[in-house]
C-alpha cells in the first residue's frame, strides 16, 4: 500500500510541477502572475491583455474572475524566484496536497474504527479515494493547470466540510467552517455558492446531531455561521472595492449576461472592445428574454454534462443505493447528505445559466465529496458486517471501479482533455518575430484562443485578443478606428482564421504579410 502512495505522490508531483497545460484560461493566469511581479503600487494583479473589456485606457487589473488568493501568492513566489517557473508552481503542489488531505481526513473521519477493527481496510479505502480523485478523466487538467484556482477553492470547501463531520456540532466547528468556506470564495469566485451551500450543510448537521434543538439554539449557532462568513467575505469584498469600486465583480457577470441575448454569440470576446455598451443585469435579461429562454439552454447544457461525466455521476447513485439498503451507518448517511445538497444546488446554479457546466474543474469540490461518498458507501464495518447480498453487491461495484479503470486507462494516458479552449502552440520563430516587430506602447492583435500563448510568454506586451469572425463584422473605418484606439502594429492569425476575407481587410486597412510559418501568418502595420 505504501508503494501505491509513493507511485501516486509520484504521479502528482510530476503533473503539478512540470506536465504542461495550454488551457487558455491557465495560460492567462500565467500571464497575470508574471506581468504583476513588476505592478504599479497598490495593484495586487496587473494584466495589459486586452480580452473583451469596453474601456479603450491601459487595464491595470486582470478579468474579474481571473482574481484571486492563488493567483497573489503566486505572484510572490515568482517574483522571489525571478520567474522561475518551478518555483512558481510550487503552490500549486502545496494547494493539490492539501485537497487531497481534505478529501482523505473526511474520508477517515467517516469511516472510524475500533480499536480492534482491521485498520488495513481504513488504509486501503483511503488509498482507493485518493486513487480515484487522481486518476480519472478530468485530472490531468486539474494537476496540470498550475496557474488555476479551482484546487485551492475545493481544498477550502472540503475543509469547511470536514468541520461539520464532528459527532458534536460546537460553536468552534460551525466557525470553522463558516471562515473555510469564506475562504473558497477568496480563492476562487464561482466559490461564492459554497457561502449558501455551507448554510444549508450547517442546519443539515445541526438536525441530524442529538444536542437540544430549541430554536433558540439553531439561530445562535447559524447566526454565528453567517458573521463569520461575511467577515471572510468582507476581504475579498474591501480588495473588490479597491480594483472595481463595487463589492461584487459584477463586470464578470456581464460577460455571462451577453450570451443570454438574442443575436449574440460569444458577447464576452467583442461586445465591449469597440463600444460603451454596458449590458444589462441578469434580471433584467430574464424580464426581456423569459425565465424559459434561460432555463431551457441551461438544462439542456446540464443533462449533456451530466452524460458526458455519467461514471462520476454513477458514484452518486451507487452511494444512494447502498444507503436505502444499510442505512446503520450514521456519517455516511450524513455526508451523503451533504453531498446531495452540494450537487442540488451546483445544478440549480449552473441551470439557470450562472456559469458553465461543461467545465469541469468548476465541479471538483462536488465531484471529491462523490467519490469520498461511494468509497465511505462500500467499505466493510467490522463491527458490523453486511449481509451476504450486501457484501455480494459492494464486491460488485468495485469489480465494476477496476474494469472501468482499465477501460478508462487509455484516456488518463492519452491525456483527454475537456471541451473547452485550448490553445495551439506556435513556431517558436513566431515569438522570435513578434518580440522583434512590437515596440514598447504598441500592441499585437490575435485570436482570443491564441493571444494567451503570447501574453504568458511577453507578459509586459500589450496584447488585443478578438476571435476573427467577429472582427469581419467591421468595415474598413471601424476596424482602421479599432487599431488606432489599441496602437495595433501586429497582426498573428492562421489561414484557418481567413474567413469572410479578414486578411483583405488587414491589407486593406495598413497592414502588410511580414512572415508566413504554415499555418500563421504575421501581419505588420506599414
Amino acid at each position: 500500500m505504501t508503494v501505491i502512495l509513493v507511485i501516486i505522490l509520484g504521479y502528482v508531483i510530476k503533473h503539478t510541477l512540470i506536465h504542461p497545460n495550454h488551457l487558455t484560461d491557465n495560460l492567462y493566469n500565467k500571464g497575470v502572475i508574471l506581468r504583476s511581479t513588476t505592478a504599479r503600487p497598490g495593484i495586487l494583479l496587473e494584466t495589459s491583455y486586452l480580452h473583451w473589456y469596453f474601456e479603450v485606457s491601459d487595464i491595470v487589473r486582470p478579468e474579474d474572475w481571473h482574481r484571486s488568493l492563488s493567483l497573489v501568492i503566486q505572484r510572490y513566489f515568482a517574483q522571489v524566484s525571478h520567474g522561475n517557473e518551478l518555483v512558481t508552481r510550487l503552490p500549486h503542489l502545496l494547494w493539490t496536497l492539501l485537497w487531497l488531505s481534505a478529501a482523505g481526513r473526511i474520508y477517515s473521519a467517516i469511516n472510524r474504527y475500533t480499536a480492534s477493527g482491521p485498520g488495513h481496510l481504513a488504509i486501503c479505502g483511503l488509498a482507493l479515494t485518493i486513487a480515484i480523485l487522481v486518476f480519472n478523466k478530468w485530472s490531468v487538467e486539474i494537476l496540470s493547470g498550475a496557474y488555476m484556482d479551482d484546487v485551492p477553492g475545493a481544498a477550502f470547501a472540503l475543509l469547511g466540510i470536514l468541520a461539520l463531520m464532528s459527532p458534536s456540532p460546537t460553536s468552534k466547528n460551525i466557525a470553522i467552517s463558516a471562515m473555510m468556506f469564506g475562504m473558497a470564495f477568496l480563492a476562487k469566485d464561482i466559490n461564492l455558492v459554497w457561502g449558501i451551500i455551507g448554510f444549508l450543510l450547517v442546519v443539515i448537521y445541526i438536525l441530524f446531531s442529538s444536542i437540544e434543538k430549541t430554536p433558540r439554539a439553531i439561530l445562535s449557532k447559524l447566526i454565528l455561521y453567517v458573521s463569520i462568513l461575511l467577515l471572510v467575505y468582507g476581504i475579498k469584498i474591501a480588495w473588490n472595492l479597491h480594483d472595481l469600486g463595487t463589492p461584487l465583480a459584477t463586470a464578470a457577470r456581464t460577460a455571462l449576461n451577453a450570451r443570454l441575448l438574442p443575436g449574440i454569440q460569444d458577447g464576452e470576446h467583442f461586445l465591449f472592445i469597440m463600444h460603451d455598451k454596458k449590458v444589462p443585469g441578469y434580471l433584467d435579461i430574464a424580464q426581456t428574454v423569459g425565465w424559459s429562454a434561460i432555463l431551457k439552454p441551461g438544462l439542456t447544457n446540464l443533462l449533456w454534462f451530466l452524460i458526458d461525466q455519467i461514471y462520476t455521476f454513477a458514484l452518486l447513485v451507487f452511494s444512494l443505493a447502498l444507503w436505502l439498503l444499510e442505512k446503520n451507518r450514521k456519517t455516511v448517511n450524513l455526508f451523503l447528505l451533504y453531498t446531495l445538497t452540494a450537487t442540488g444546488v451546483y445544478a440549480i446554479f449552473f441551470a439557470f445559466q450562472l456559469g458553465e457546466p461543461a467545465q469541469t474543474r468548476y465541479w471538483l469540490a462536488p465531484f471529491s465529496m462523490m467519490v469520498i461518498a461511494f468509497v465511505s458507501s462500500i467499505t466493510p464495518t467490522p463491527n458490523a458486517p453486511s449481509p451476504l447480498p450486501l457484501r455480494a453487491i459492494k464486491t460488485s461495484m468495485v469489480l465494476a471501479i477496476c474494469l472501468f479503470a482499465i477501460r478508462l486507462a487509455p484516456d488518463i494516458i492519452q491525456e483527454q482533455k475537456t471541451v473547452y479552449s485550448h490553445a495551439k502552440p506556435y513556431n517558436k520563430q513566431i515569438y522570435e518575430r513578434i518580440s522583434e516587430t512590437v515596440k514598447p506602447g504598441e500592441s499585437v492583435l490575435t485570436h482570443t484562443n491564441q493571444g494567451v500563448l503570447i501574453w504568458s510568454r511577453f507578459p509586459y506586451m500589450k496584447v488585443v485578443a478578438v476571435k476573427p469572425h467577429h472582427l469581419t463584422t467591421l468595415n474598413e473605418e471601424e476596424f482602421k478606428q479599432m487599431r488606432d484606439k489599441y496602437n495595433i502594429t501586429t497582426i498573428v492569425f492562421s489561414t484557418e482564421d481567413n474567413l469572410d476575407g479578414l486578411f483583405d481587410l488587414l491589407r486593406k486597412t495598413g497592414f502588410k504579410t511580414l512572415n508566413e510559418f504554415s499555418p500563421d501568418v504575421i501581419f505588420i502595420y506599414e
